[in-house]
C-alpha cells in the first residue's frame, strides 16, 4: 500500500515537472489518500 503510494507520488512529481497542471491532481489525490488511510488507522 505505502509502496504504491510512494510510486504514485514519484509519477505525479515527474508529470508535474513536465506539466504544472498536474499538481492540482496530485493535491486532490494526496488529500483523498490521507483521508482513507486515516480512516483505516482509526477503525
Amino acid at each position: 500500500m505505502l509502496t504504491s503510494f510512494l510510486a504514485d507520488c514519484y509519477i505525479q512529481l515527474f508529470y508535474y515537472t513536465k506539466n504544472p497542471y498536474f499538481v492540482n491532481i496530485f493535491h486532490i489525490r494526496t488529500s483523498d489518500l490521507n483521508k482513507k488511510t486515516h480512516l483505516q488507522e482509526m477503525s
